[in-house]
């Protein structure tokens, strides 16, 4: 694990969301199995602050496809989700990285 990933991993839990590795069916096991060791309140907070994540980059623009909708999002669109949320969880720790004492540019 380098550098960069070790601020994308931070990035994950300081924003209260389970690291994912990868978006291979093994990845996605591999989160699917981290969520199922947490405790139920957990498992839901940590769902509720990947929506709400994933609802700002929506509502932002920061993504194409297909928009809010009523019902379950097919398989496609929950790893178009989990793509577009690690996206910016990734842009955040580069910005961390890049400027670690937090200052303004």
């Amino acid at each position: 694990m380098n550098e960069y990933d070790v601020f994308i991993t931070l990035q994950y839990l300081e924003s209260g969301l389970i690291p994912s590795k990868s978006f291979s069916p093994e990845g996605v096991a591999d989160f699917n199995a981290s969520l199922a060791s947490l405790s139920e309140e957990d498992a839901r907070r940590a769902k509720r602050k990947f929506r709400k994540l994933w609802r700002k980059i929506h509502k932002n623009g920061d993504i194409d496809g297909e928009g809010l909708k009523v019902g379950s999002p097919s398989p496609l669109q929950k790893s178009n989700r989990r793509k577009a949320v690690h996206r910016e969880i990734s842009r955040a720790a580069y910005k961390k990285s890049t400027n670690p004492q937090g200052e303004h540019e």
